[in-house]
């Protein structure tokens, strides 16, 4: 057995243990650097590597509606249309759609609020799920008439029912009818958003009273073998269009778009953030090498004595290398499990900070480990074999002649090491202007005027079935009843139901018609329509512009009427007042619907954080147009959060089998939707704080060296008159040189960055010369600060003991 390496290791194991500070630089540098690496390389795992839980992943499709004069490219399709795509295509093996729905299931405990999942029957085959009790659904149960059945999530067994293997074939009330269990599912298909489902129910495939302007379905497809992506998105674009010359008032502008499974699980700008912090962290990774290289490279230049008498006493050039090497395999493999530790950290406070389900299931599994096992082992490779390299061609007689002095190699090494701190300098400035736009984008969000007061504001929502509520009736009273009971709640102020959340919730865009305005003119004039009560502009501290707010007066058999919001007013009218007495018809979601009188004004409200302007905004009264999804605000003291309980037990006493669910401030809800904002940022900032450190002990680490190689040099400067003033000036300016140097490569790489960032989060802007300015000044003050230490300690050096040591 050859034992040669073994030395070898014991040799650099003996090198490194010699050098106990070089060990506590270095591995915790590396560990923090493929930390940030492996963190990232999670997401792309859980994104891109790891293998879907579908039967044949290469087939399943996601379909999705299109508009661009509503600028939607990944919208919801309705029953009728996906019914027609079905029965007029011939691309697909299967095509299946399915919506979000809450519902309430009803235990001995009381009503649990559960999220379900409606689906067509033939989606568990599309999708190619399998069951671990149980079945999935079976043609026919999606029909009309079919008796109710659920399949449930593994989840949501495991929590609710303990995993109890009798659960199938029992009955229970889900939406307040009975309903048979008759399967679970594996726990694969848990993923991002489905891992939010804790029950699957049927979608009843009946058209009656479901308008195609009602875009709620998702639409999944499975593609026939031998047919491509494409051609089933040609042939579905043909559908759409016929379906569009069909049903103008509807379809009119809508297309429709075939995306492939694995494509679609995330939006571009996810994929364009995931990309730029996979460039971050490596050129983190990149300045954590460079900082390290510098390190080895100083090491291996004093030690060109010890290695010239090796070579010359009859050492080859593999006995010189190897050992080095090896002290540098050590110290990256300790550097690769500080990386565990790290990465494992910070996944810990991803899936703390973060509140999209896709981050709870990042994990450290064994192709991360593969991929931090790797990046160990190279990483040598890239800091430990230059150096040990150019240690090992020193030429013997050159370098024992250069024994005493080595200024020639030094000079080389100087400038390598100059290179690289210029590096670490220009990616330091790069990721610190990436972070301070992302950060100064988040700060400005959280400053957005959006129109509506957040303090003391108590959310609840509540799902109404529509097989339980199947008249607007039943719906309106359900809704004043509860309105009602939150109102007398003690220290409520104002309780007001809606439709739709600003901020929180997408409204449904409808079609506005104008009385008196010509046809064509109307063309695009789209609105957001949102159904309030009477007092939810109160509620939501909205304030009343012009005319009046909804009154209890305005019923379903009382005249139609309207609120616009001010934007509204003012795009299609001018001055506000105009608008009122104005007759409007919201034809998008009930064609051919009665005209609106509109009785007033409100104040403009955001739909989004980040949108530059408010969006147009029409109001109709809950009575007059009942909707099954409702929220509830109620305005109290600074103890909102409170009154949860109460609120909760306000819904059962109205509705014994609802529950309430996602009870919470509005504050608190607002601070969890900008919750991505703020990891990108933290992301950002971290990155940035690690290549600043990182660079600026490259920069006090040349800084030093260089002075320490310089001693003769300066000796000889102090000797011929030079003042101590003059040493430090010297230093400090070597120091600038390198810094300004930096500092305009950094700017360089920093702008196509920014750009970039512009388009993937949320209030970035364009480049700021302030912010350039203010980072690239900042950073040549620490590079100043970094140059003068070691510069003041070379300038009392002296110059009779610095010659005489030369």
């Amino acid at each position: 057995m050859d034992i040669s390496w073994l030395n070898d290791a014991r040799a650099g194991l003996r090198m490194l243990l010699r050098q106990p500070r070089l060990a506590a630089f270095v591995i915790p540098t590396l560990g923090i650097a493929i930390g940030a690496t492996t963190v990232i390389f999670s997401f792309v795992n859980g994104l891109v590597l790891k293998p879907l839980p579908l039967g044949d992943p290469d087939r399943v499709v996601l379909v999705y509606s299109t508009n661009s004069t509503q600028q939607v490219m990944r919208g919801g399709t309705s029953l009728p249309d996906f019914l027609d795509w079905r029965a007029d295509s011939t691309s697909f093996e299967e095509l299946a759609g399915a919506e979000a729905i809450r519902l309430t299931l009803e235990t001995a405990s009381g009503p649990v609020s559960v999220e379900s999942y409606r689906t067509s029957a033939n989606l568990f085959r599309a999708w190619g799920l399998k069951s671990v009790l149980g079945r999935g659904f079976s043609a026919g149960e999606d029909q009309p008439g079919s008796p109710p059945v659920a399949v449930l999530s593994h989840g949501f067994w495991a929590r609710q029912f303990g995993s109890d293997p009798g659960v199938v074939g029992r009955a229970v009330r889900l939406g307040g009818r009975p309903c048979t269990i008759v399967g679970v599912l594996t726990p694969d298909i848990e993923i991002g958003d489905l891992s939010l489902i804790d029950v699957w129910t049927p979608l009843t495939l009946d058209t009656a009273g479901w308008l195609r302007s009602r875009r709620t379905l998702r639409i999944t497809g499975l593609v026939r073998k031998g047919i491509t992506v494409q051609e089933a998105d040609t042939e579905l674009r043909r559908i759409s269009e016929r379906l569009a010359g069909a049903y103008p008032d509807t379809n009119a502008g809508w297309g429709s778009r075939v995306l492939p499974f694995a494509d679609a699980m995330a939006i571009p700008e996810t994929w364009v953030v995931l990309t730029l912090a996979s460039l971050a962290v490596a050129l983190v990774l990149l300045v954590a090498c460079a900082n390290i290289a510098s390190l080895m490279l100083a090491r291996g230049l004093d030690r060109r004595d010890d290695v010239a008498i090796r070579l010359a006493l009859g050492a080859s050039r593999g006995q010189i290398v190897r050992p080095m090497f090896m002290e540098a395999l050590l110290l990256a493999l300790g550097g690769g499990c500080a990386g565990l530790l790290v990465a494992s950290a910070g996944l810990r406070v991803v899936r703390a900070v973060a509140f999209h389900p896709f981050f709870r299931q990042v994990a450290l599994d064994f192709k991360v480990l593969g991929f931090v096992l790797v990046l160990s082992l190279t990483t040598p490779i890239v800091f430990g074999l230059g150096p040990a390299l150019g240690a090992s061609r020193l030429h013997i007689t050159a370098a024992l002649q250069a024994a005493g002095a080595g200024l020639a190699g030094r000079a080389r090494g100087l400038r390598t090491r100059a290179v690289l701190v210029v590096s670490q300098i220009a990616v330091a400035l790069a990721l610190l202007v990436v972070c301070a736009l992302t950060v100064q984008a988040a700060v400005k969000l959280q400053r957005v005027d959006l129109g509506f007061e957040t303090a003391s504001v108590l959310v609840v929502r509540a799902g109404l079935p529509e097989w339980s509520y199947t008249t607007p009736d039943k719906v309106v009273a359900f809704q004043e009843e509860v309105v009602t009971s939150l109102a007398r709640l003690p220290g409520v102020g104002k309780a007001a139901a809606t439709s739709r959340l600003p901020v929180l919730d997408s409204p449904p865009i409808a079609a506005m018609s104008i009385q008196g305005m010509a046809a064509e003119k109307s063309d695009g004039v789209w609105v957001d329509r949102v159904g309030v009560s009477p007092d939810y502009f109160a509620a939501m501290g909205i304030a009343v512009l012009a005319g009046r707010s909804f009154s209890p007066g305005d019923t379903a058999d009382a005249p139609g009427v309207a609120l616009l919001g001010d934007e509204t007013a003012r795009r299609y009218w001018g001055p506000r007042e105009r608008a009122l007495g104005a007759r409007i018809r919201l034809g998008e979601e009930r064609p051919g619907g009665p005209w609106l009188e509109v009785v007033g004004i409100v104040g403009n409200v955001r739909s989004s954080l980040a949108e530059p302007a408010p969006r147009p905004y029409v109001y109709v009264p809950l009575a007059q147009q009942p909707e099954h999804r409702l929220a509830f605000v109620l305005r109290a003291g600074a103890d909102a959060a409170g009154l949860s309980a109460a609120a909760r037990e306000a819904v059962r006493a109205v509705d014994a089998g609802q529950a309430a669910y996602d009870l919470r401030t509005l504050d608190e809800a607002l601070y969890a939707s900008s919750g991505n904002d703020r990891l990108v940022a933290g992301f950002f900032a971290a990155f940035a704080l690690v290549a600043l450190l990182l660079a600026s002990g490259g920069l006090y680490a040349l800084m030093s060296y260089s002075a320490g190689c310089r001693k003769r040099e300066i000796g000889m400067r102090m000797v011929l008159g030079a003042r101590p003033v003059d040493i430090l000036s010297m230093g400090v300016l070597h120091g600038l040189r390198l810094g300004l140097t930096g500092v305009v490569a950094g700017v360089l790489i920093a702008y196509p960055l920014a750009q970039a960032m512009r388009g993937a989060v949320d209030g970035v802007g364009m480049s700021d010369p302030l912010l350039y300015g203010g980072l690239s000044v900042f950073l040549v003050i620490i590079t100043v600060a970094a140059s003068f230490l070691p510069a003041r300690q070379a300038m009392r050096l002296d110059p009779v003991r610095a010659l005489r040591r030369e």
